[in-house]
């Protein structure tokens, strides 16, 4: 029986961690974004907690530019919703 787990692999095809995560399409911090967006205008406590964790997720894989907003609008959205939107 072949060992599927060991596979060959040319050397040429390795590339270093920060090389591949770099080259990662930062999709998760554009969507980090608008939902936090979203968040502003519809069900603020659902789509901030959401753009939230996904901003915190942009940032673990370092997309500090998209993630940093991204938190900071989501929990400004959270915070607004539960304390200020209930007295309009």
């Amino acid at each position: 029986m072949a060992n599927l787990h060991n596979r060959t692999s040319q050397k040429g095809d390795e590339k270093p961690a920060d090389e591949a995560i770099q080259q990662k399409k930062p999709v998760i911090g554009y969507v980090a974004i608008l939902l936090s967006i979203i968040s502003l205008f519809l069900y603020p406590v659902i789509f901030g907690l959401m753009g939230f964790l996904a901003g915190v997720s942009a940032l673990k894989r370092r997309f500090r530019v998209l993630g940093v907003p991204a938190v900071m609008i989501g929990l400004f959205s959270v915070l607004a919703g539960l304390f200020v939107y209930p007295f309009f």
